[in-house]
């Protein structure tokens, strides 16, 4: 490979992301296989950021001389897919409208919530994963586990359904006995709640 772009790129992913996706190395020796399997790499990193049905085609521009070749990737990303609900499962007593606003996957900031759904980006479902993780957490369960298990994809409707599986865990209360220490001075203190988590390492810390 002497060169390698893409064309069409709509950020996420952004250009980099995808080349780095391709697995494709400059200096190694082309194959129509190794074009192939690249297409369906980039496939994958697209999908995950919400574009289900972008079509991605190339074409090789040969040097004879250097015996060289220079390969061009077209991206059509078409619509991006949005949010379609949430699919909740497991342990847990909070109500699923709580969780799911605490995702932001919803339209809307802070108690407003408005009609509709955001645009899916891996960022985005990361980061949704990870609220509803510390939603727990702050409330003492530093033990949860909340777990992507899926995304399901509507094509009639161009929407994701995460699918998420919660073990809330138990309630983890810290006390102090011969001093008034204010919660907030202990959650800045003790490591278990830097961390999130709690073992007899963090505890003899």
């Amino acid at each position: 490979f002497r060169s390698i772009s893409i064309d069409g790129i709509d950020d996420p992913p952004n250009r980099s992301q995808l080349l780095t996706a391709s697995k494709l190395e400059l200096g190694t020796p082309f194959a129509e296989t190794r074009a192939t399997q690249a297409i369906e790499n980039m496939q994958e990193r697209l999908q995950a950021n919400g574009f289900y049905g972008a079509k991605l085609l190339y074409e090789v521009g040969r040097n004879t001389t250097t015996e060289e070749a220079s390969v061009r990737f077209r991206l059509e990303a078409g619509k991006r897919a949005r949010f379609g609900g949430v699919t909740l499962s497991g342990q847990f007593q909070h109500p699923a409208s709580e969780l799911i606003r605490a995702t932001r996957w919803r339209r809307g900031f802070g108690p407003i919530v408005f009609p509709g759904w955001r645009e899916v980006t891996e960022s985005r479902v990361q980061s949704g994963v990870e609220r509803v993780r510390r939603h727990f957490q702050n409330e003492d369960r530093l033990q949860v586990r909340v777990t992507l298990d899926d995304l399901e994809y509507d094509g009639k409707t161009n929407t994701v359904k995460p699918v998420l599986v919660i073990d809330a865990g138990p309630l983890i209360q810290v006390r102090t006995l011969g001093a008034n220490v204010r919660r907030g001075r202990l959650r800045q203190l003790l490591p278990i709640y830097e961390e999130r988590s709690v073992d007899r390492g963090l505890l003899q810390e």
